[in-house]
């Protein structure tokens, strides 16, 4: 599994799945283990054997055997694999015994190709024109407001919010970016009413105040400066 390389675009930096470390992991480790060419795999399946054709792109999925790779709760893998699924990044085809995982649009992006056809394809990139390349700026220009204007943030424009607002435990801010992309990854990115967000800040504010309405109960039920919980939950919009 270690072996060869896979292909990163750099649009995954304005993607969903960049803005949640969790699921960036989730998603890095499917690509590293897709298979690059067609091959077969037996597989157990109850009392005796069956053999399974995996093509390029595909991967045998078991849940508990990757959790442990990854270091990670098996529910909260399955969780992440369901939103990888939902957001069209795989297809899972599972059965009694084992799942495939599908990694979509594998063959546009992953397949290697032959020499000649590199080479070809690096004279062509040549003669793109300076219009083309202001075009293509354009385009990610327009992606990276389009990634913004949807109420979605990124980690970092928490943790910028988070310290503009001062009101947090300094080490707590990263974690709180974390919970926060985590907690409405699970909603889809929809508030309370169902509706999705046209502005995160909006919801930040709200988890702002009560992570310090939360603090303040401790300390006055505690009598001193107790840190808070790794984990806060039960937010409401």
């Amino acid at each position: 599994m270690s072996e060869g390389w896979i292909k990163l675009h750099r649009k995954l930096l304005d993607s969903r799945v960049f803005a949640n470390e969790g699921l960036l992991k989730v998603w890095i480790y499917c690509l590293c283990r897709a298979n690059h060419e067609k091959n077969y795999v037996n597989i157990v399946t109850g009392k005796g054997e069956t053999e399974v054709e995996i093509r390029s792109g595909e991967f045998i999925f078991g849940r508990k055997s990757c959790s442990k790779d990854l270091g990670m709760n098996p529910s909260t893998l399955y969780k992440r694999m369901q939103k990888l699924e939902k957001m069209g990044n795989v297809n899972i085809q599972s059965n009694s015994h084992y799942s495939i995982v599908s990694i979509c649009n594998w063959s546009s992006y992953q397949e290697s190709k032959n020499a000649k056809e590199q080479a070809k394809e690096h004279a062509s990139n040549k003669q793109v024109t300076g219009r083309e390349q202001a075009s293509n700026t354009d385009k990610n220009d327009n992606n990276v407001k389009n990634e913004k204007n949807n109420g979605i943030p990124s980690k970092q424009d928490l943790i910028d919010y988070f310290k503009e607002k001062g009101d947090m435990i300094k080490e707590d801010i990263p974690l709180e970016a974390d919970n926060f992309i985590n907690h409405y990854e699970e909603l889809d990115w929809k508030n309370g009413k169902g509706n999705k967000i046209e502005n995160w800040k909006r919801q930040a504010g709200t988890w702002n105040n009560n992570y310090q309405k939360y603090n303040r109960k401790r300390l006055k039920q505690n009598g001193e400066d107790e840190p808070l919980p790794p984990y806060l939950t039960n937010y409401h919009n």
